[in-house]
Order: structure tokens, then sequence, then C-alpha cells
């Protein structure tokens, strides 16, 4: 029979307000509904649903609950907006009581944890019962048919005291924050960038996101709390964090490992089949859309996973594989396959993905351009008119014939100028072969270099159309390749020198203190060895553009990009 309004007014007393009346008559009446339904068995237990009486202190006294609350601004914005949707929506009680308004919740930190604990084991999570209720609760157990509940897979108080206990202790910070300072911020950026949600309420009871950055961050505390505890001298590993990652990755659809590192403010935008390995990192203030992944390479131990910096805007389905780098306020279009270090400010896509321009904004996160509006594009790039994906997958081969053609008729025509003995550019005209580059040697490296999957082979095909006596990509690769830098590293530095987007620097903008400051910021190399380097370099850009300007226009043809060549 369907409980009527009469029967279920026992629950109730006096000095109760009617709204809070209202609101428990209605989730009993719902109980018992859901209870005698006949398909109560497979849809929710009834073991899950509870009975709001104020004489079981299930719901305390309104009146005297504002009194134990915290003061704290997002505790009291939280309880305002449960309040105020329980008045409006009364059927919303059994799930409102059950999470944020919960007997004990008193703060924004007690709501996260309560309310995360039912979305993952769909239980209720009530106050400890004295060992006297509980065996009670036994007797009865025993005598009520099995199949009015199925087996618990964790305790929730036990889970709901796992969360809380890693939201109030700061001595295992992730990325330089609590996890209760990042789930504050990871909140507020939801409201902040997320046109769909309003309010704090939402935040908190729906975004399976945020629901997800919680059971990272809990696992994350969980698994360095157990990192340093041995047994039998092997690093023993976290179950409970274990865990957590895999019920996460069941109920939320993300699988985040407990090892990586969530810096704080970050929006996992629907997050459905985001995936983020063992080794990788996020920085503050990033945006990962659905789909997005930050995997391995294969079978390799040890890092291998991305490190992306702060306030970078990746969008969905994209793929970063491998120890790589994406810098700070970087952004990574749709889809994209990244498989190169992506430097500060630059926007890239495609797949293999490859640097199409730099972003306008200083913090893309922020601002969620995923249509990639606005950007600075590279000028007079074969491939920067368009942004799909298929033409961008690799360099077609008539391409990189021609650049190889154009590459050896330069080498030769370096070779008959000086009567067959060729210097690399930062090079001296001595013996001295500790920086002289050896000619078959670096034709073996071009013919096994095709760059198909480098972010900035668009700076090599803009090379070639570069103006005389310019810096270009050639030209540094050249410079700072003997001294070990990376492919990478040579061309972050070119990317931060083109402010233009042209693909190459004059001179008078290259030979500054600025620049030599900016090589050792992004590489290896000392300060005093950048010094030497530049040294020599101006020396030699110096001695061969005055025998360009003896020789006259018909002399030597775009001497720079011969050397230069020989590099790429």
């Amino acid at each position: 029979m369907k409980p009527t309004l009469q029967a279920q007014s026992c629950y109730c007393n006096t000095t109760t307000p009617i709204k809070y009346q209202i609101s428990i008559i209605f989730s009993n009446m719902m109980t018992d509904i859901v209870s005698n339904h006949p398909c109560s068995d497979n849809a929710i237990p009834s073991s899950i649903t509870t009975t709001h009486t104020l004489k079981d202190n299930v719901v305390d006294e309104p009146e005297d609950e504002d009194e134990d609350l915290d003061d704290d601004e997002m505790s009291l914005r939280l309880r305002r907006e449960a309040l105020a949707a329980l008045e409006e929506e009364p059927e919303l009680s059994m799930l409102l009581y059950n999470t944020v308004l919960a007997p004990g919740v008193k703060t924004f930190e007690e709501a996260v944890a309560t309310t995360v604990t039912y979305r993952l084991l769909l239980r209720p999570c009530h106050e400890t019962p004295t060992m006297q209720k509980q065996q009670q609760q036994q007797q009865q157990q025993q005598h009520t048919s099995s199949s009015s509940s199925y087996p618990m897979m964790f305790c929730p108080n036990s889970l709901r005291g796992i969360l809380a206990h890693a939201l109030h202790r700061s001595n295992i910070p992730e990325a330089g924050h609590t996890m209760a300072e990042a789930v504050r911020q990871d909140a507020l950026a939801y409201i902040d960038r997320d046109p769909a949600v309003d309010s704090l309420l939402e935040v908190v009871l729906f975004l399976k996101g945020f629901a997800a950055l919680v059971c990272h961050r809990a696992a994350y505390y969980k698994w360095h709390e157990s990192k340093n505890i041995k047994t039998n001298t092997v690093m023993r590993k976290s179950m409970t964090a274990l865990w957590l990652q895999s019920q996460a990755s069941a109920v939320f659809g993300m699988d985040i490992h407990p090892a990586a590192q969530m810096g704080a403010g970050i929006v996992l935008d629907h997050g459905t089949g985001i995936v983020i390995g063992e080794t990788a990192t996020v920085g503050d203030n990033c945006t990962l859309l659905h789909g997005v992944t930050l995997g391995g390479t294969g079978k390799d131990h040890g890092d291998r996973h991305p490190k992306v910096g702060h306030h970078v805007l990746i969008g969905a389905n994209a793929s970063l594989l491998g120890n790589i780098t994406i810098g700070h306020g970087a952004k990574i279009g749709a889809g994209s396959i990244v498989l190169g270090p992506i430097p500060s400010g630059a926007t890239a896509v495609g797949a293999p993905a490859k640097i199409i321009g730099r972003a306008k904004e200083s913090e893309p996160s922020m601002t969620m351009d995923e249509n990639l509006h606005s950007v600075s594009r590279l000028h007079k790039s074969q491939s920067s008119a368009t942004m799909i994906t298929s033409s961008t997958a690799s360099m077609s081969s008539s391409s990189l014939t021609g650049i190889s053609s154009t590459i050896q008729e330069g080498i030769i025509s370096e070779e008959t100028h000086n009567n067959g003995t060729k210097h690399a550019i930062g090079t001296t005209t001595n013996n001295n072969k500790a920086s002289e580059l050896d000619t078959a040697s670096e034709t073996d490296a071009l013919s096994n270099d095709s760059n198909c999957c480098c972010p900035f082979r668009d700076y090599v095909i803009l090379a070639k159309s570069a103006p005389k006596n310019c810096i270009t990509i050639c030209t540094l690769r050249c410079m700072l390749g003997p001294e070990g830098c990376t492919k990478s590293e040579i061309g972050e530095i070119l990317f931060h020198l083109d402010i233009r987007d042209v693909g190459y620097v004059h001179p008078e903008d290259f030979f500054t203190d600025a620049t030599t400051a900016l090589i050792h910021e992004k590489t290896t190399l000392t300060k005093e060895r950048c010094e030497q380097i530049m040294t020599t370099f101006r020396n030699e850009w110096s001695r061969k553009h005055k025998i360009s300007q003896k020789q006259g226009p018909t002399g030597i043809t775009r001497p720079m990009i011969v050397a230069e060549s020989v590099v790429e």
C-alpha cells in the first residue's frame, strides 16, 4: 500500500518547521514506494535507502545545526544552495540528506568526503554506530532475506574516513598543495570555466570530473603514505590507493594513476575517457577535455609520461605520449597526437602535432578557446592555413625530396667556394676538430632524420624562403647541435626569439644578451659556455657577411643556408 500523508506524519513532531516535515515525509514515501516496487531488488536495494526520522537523529533540529557549522564561506555557500534546492525540489531530500546535508557534515571538506563516498558506493554514510547498535544490526541482518541487499565492497564509514583524513592532513602535499587547498580550487575552477555550471552544489553533487579528482588526491595521499613502508626490502604499494583508482575508473570513467601529480584548480571537463599515467604531472589551472591521454610509449620503466605546465588547454581526445614537456600556457588542439615537446605559449595541432603559432592569451586554460581562434599563426607555412588532421599527418615524400635536393645543392656550392673545405657556422677557420662538422656524418644524419614527427618541422620549411643573412632553425642547429643541445631545445629557442611568427630572426635581434640568457635557460649549457658560443658565432657571422658583401650579389648566394642545411 502506498503510504498516506497521515501515516507518515508520525515521523515528525510539532517543533519541526513545516518545510522539513514535508521533505522528511516525501523521503519516507519514496523509500516505501521503491522497496515495494516489483523491480526494487534489481534497481535500488532497500539497504541503501534510509528513513529520515527525527527520533533516530538522522536529521538534527534545524535551529541547533547552525551553531556548530563552520563559518567558512564555501561551507556556508554549499549549505545555503543545498537548502534552497531542498525547498524548491523536496524530491531531492534522500540525495541531499545522504550527502551535503548528512549528519555530522559541518565543513566543505566533510561534505565532499561524504558525497564522493556515496557516489562511489551508492550507499549512505552515517555516523559510526555504537557497539550495541552494531550487534543489533547484525542480528537483524541474520533474520533478513539476502535478496534485499548485496555484499558491500568497502565500508562506507571507513572510506569516508580515508577521504576526510587525506583532506585534513598537510604532511603529503601534491604539486605543492594540500588536498584541501586543491579540492577547493578545483571546485571554484569548474564554476569559473564551465558555462553550464552555476552553483557549488552542482560541482559537488554531479560533476564526475571533480569527484574523480577527489578520489585521485586521496589515492595520491595513501600511495605516498605507504611508499616509505618497506616489507622485506621491497617498496610497498598501497592497495587502498589502487582500489580508489579502480573504483573511480569504473564509476566515473577516468583512470588516473595514484602516483601522478595533479596541480590545483584543474578542470576535467566532461572527463569521460581521460587517462593519466604513473609518472605524468599536470600543473596548476589546467583544463583537460574528455578523452585526453597522458600516456607512455610502451613497456619502458621509469619516467615515461608527459609533464604538463601551468594554464595549459588540452582539447578533446588529444594524446600526449612519452616523457615530453608541455610548456606553460600552451594549447593542444582536439584530436592531436603530441610526440615531442611543445614550448610555453605555443599552439600545436595535428597527428603528429606540430606548432602552428602561439597563443594570444597568457592563460589559455582560463579562456577555453577550444576552436583555437585566439592564435597568432606562423606566416608562409605550407600547412598553417589548414588545421585538418590529415594534412598534418606527415610530410609528403615530394616535400622531403625537395628539401634534400636543396641541401645537397647548398653543400656543393659551399664546397666549391671553399675549395673543398667546408666549415660549420659557429666555428673558426683553424683546425679545431672539436667544433668542426664531419661531412659524411652530417649526410647520414640527414638521410635518417625525416622530421615527420617533429613539432618544429614547419620552421624547416620556412627556412627555405627566409631572407638572406637571417637566423633560421637550421642556423641554430648548426650552432648548438655540436654542443649537445636537442632539436626540441633549439626549436623552443627559435620559437621564443621569433616574436613576429615568420620562422626566422634578424641578426640585430639575435646578437643580444637576452639571446644568450635564453640559450642558457632552455639548455643545459653553462652561462660561460653560452657566452663563448655567442662570441664565436658572432665573429664567424661577421666574417662571412663581409665576404658576401665583397663578392657582391652574384658571389655567394645565401651562404648561411648552405651551412644551415647540413645539420638539418
